[in-house]
């Protein structure tokens, strides 16, 4: 008979398996707390909650199921043969006009045949909405609603995909649109001109059926959130807090991952409710030119490396805070998923127990599937400097790019960053500017300059307490419940919980137009749709949830 620890072994590697298909899945990150990372008496509100071994009300509450007000067209819409032929035809010629761009000097004046598209094969749509044209090629559809006191509800997607690639590593070429009677291929697949089209066949038939809304709907499209969507979402939002003001929408739900996985036998639905932070670092080394044949004992190049590398020695250490929503996660699959009692109870104390917390966080950090996913993450991606071969290089640049978790911030970042680089400016003879502040006055020898290029903060955390997020998952319920998987659910119930968006979608402009942003989509992204990748595909089943719940999701909010 195995032993208990042997027991818990088997348990923790099932269980680090379950957690790193989410994280191959791209739908979550784990940060965790480490009780190195500050003393007892900073701990706040947030971090730690008071004590309790009550179980009287669970982590992760069940939410009540919301009736549809025309399940009748839901089941319509996922198994008539010619509804799927025509939406399937919708998504395969939208993946066949090239909307994809670079992260600088894209030509967006192709996506005035993209509009062209869109405009005449959803005539109706387009004729029923206000259609605003934010920066050119930015949509946005406005469905007026008949009560004025009802805050209007956002649904974005964006326009833009990355580039093919090698379209010769393509089995089916990336803009072909190709249909294979189960999944549509092309860049756009899955990211994310599934979820547009998707919302406007959904809006389309809405309209078939007389639609007239109490609640305004707003559709918004983006067209370059792949490269941080300054021109697109960055518009839009100004368009709308202009328009609307801020904190005036009711929610807004982008693009993610499909909610639905099937997990250890239990059903679960992911909503992402937040997002890392982001800041790309750049960092400059200025040294006197020469000629190489009497070099200094470390060029320019030869500091930043030692910089770098001495940067990429120190990894952040793992946190895991209370309004981290990947708790909510844990808690959720704690309490419905079949793991080892030992670590069950570990996950359920996390939220206030050091020892558990610690547990927790050390059986994520020894797996190489989740363990950068535990941690702020430094990358140095580029870097650049040198003439020629006799030439010493005068001016030498590196740019490091950083996700941030939970519980860190920017100063966690600049604080470490200026540490290691006053020791290599101190040994180097050199001065140190950061964030042009002047730390160590430039010298003969040279200088080492530090700025952030770009940032973005942790996006706030959207709540899970109070009826927006209560009605959202009772709809997913009753969706998959009642209409999509009957047959999966005779004696079980859909766990929807909260987690975090492993990237920065478009959101990380909306912030200022509500507190409730869900980062999330109807359906299912299996780890091999190609994201980003080559041989992008959705099942066109998949596709089909889109448009099946948000037509009753609509209807009933509206």
């Amino acid at each position: 008979m195995p032993s208990h620890n042997q027991v818990r072994k088997r348990s923790q590697l099932a269980f680090r398996s379950f957690l790193a298909m989410l994280v191959l899945c791209g739908l979550y990150q784990f940060f965790h707390l480490s009780p190195c990372m500050m003393r007892s008496e900073e701990r706040v509100s947030g971090y730690f909650s008071t004590p309790t071994d009550s179980t009287d009300e669970p982590l992760c509450p069940l939410y009540d199921k919301v009736e549809f007000k025309d399940p009748d067209s839901s089941v319509y819409i996922l198994h008539d043969d010619e509804f799927k032929n025509k939406s399937v035809s919708r998504l395969s010629r939208a993946i066949q006009i090239p909307t994809w761009i670079d992260d600088e000097g894209s030509d967006f004046t192709k996506f005035t045949k993209f509009h062209e598209y869109l405009e005449t094969e959803f005539q109706r749509v387009f004729d029923a909405a206000n259609v605003f044209k934010v920066n050119t090629y930015g949509i946005v559809l406005e469905f007026k609603g008949s009560n004025s006191s009802l805050k209007p509800a956002m649904f974005t997607a964006h326009q833009d995909t990355v580039p093919p690639g090698d379209p010769q590593k393509w089995d089916k070429g990336p803009f072909s649109g190709y249909y294979d009677g189960t999944r549509v291929y092309g860049r756009g697949a899955s990211d994310c001109k599934n979820l547009l089209i998707g919302l406007l066949e959904s809006m389309d038939y809405l309209l078939v059926k007389g639609f007239k809304p109490e609640r305004t709907i707003i559709f918004a499209f983006g067209f370059d959130e792949e490269s941080s969507g300054k021109y697109g979402a960055s518009h839009i939002s100004k368009f709308l807090l202009e328009k609307y003001g801020p904190n005036s929408l009711y929610h807004i739900i982008d693009e993610g991952f499909g909610v639905f996985m099937e997990l250890q036998n239990k059903n679960f639905a992911m909503l992402a409710t937040g997002e890392k932070g982001y800041l790309d670092l750049g960092i400059e080394v200025l040294q006197p030119g020469g000629h190489s044949s009497i070099a200094p004992d470390h060029t320019a190049i030869g500091t930043i490396s030692k910089l770098i590398s001495r940067y990429e020695d120190r990894l952040y250490n793992p946190i895991l805070v209370n309004v981290n929503p990947t708790l909510n996660t844990l808690q959720c699959i704690a309490e419905y998923a079949d793991i080892e009692k030992s670590l069950k109870k570990d996950i359920l104390r996390a939220h206030f127990d050091e020892k558990s917390n610690e547990r927790v966080i050390q059986l994520l950090l020894d797996d190489t599937n989740t363990k950068y996913n535990v941690l702020t993450t430094h990358a140095a991606d580029i870097i650049n400097g040198g003439d020629k071969a006799n030439a010493l290089p005068q001016n030498v640049t590196a740019l490091i790019n950083h996700r941030i978790a939970h519980g860190n911030d920017f100063d966690t970042i600049m604080d470490r960053i200026t540490g290691i680089a006053t020791g290599v400016a101190k040994e180097h003879g050199m001065g140190l500017i950061v964030e042009e502040e002047i730390l160590i006055e430039p010298t003969l020898a040279g200088s080492i300059n530090i700025k952030a290029i770009y940032k973005l903060p942790v996006a706030p955390i959207t709540p899970i307490n109070d009826e927006i997020w209560a009605s959202l998952a009772g709809h997913y319920r009753t969706f998959y419940e009642d209409i999509t998987y009957p047959e999966k659910f005779e004696d079980d119930v859909l766990v929807v919980s909260a987690g975090i968006m492993t990237g920065n979608t478009d959101t990380r402009h909306y912030w200022d137009l509500t507190d409730h942003i869900f980062r999330g989509q109807p359906g299912f992204t299996p780890m091999t749709s190609g994201v980003h990748g080559i041989n992008e595909y959705i099942d066109a089943d998949s596709h089909l949830h889109i448009v099946a719940f948000y037509y009753n999701y609509i209807l009933s909010i509206s």
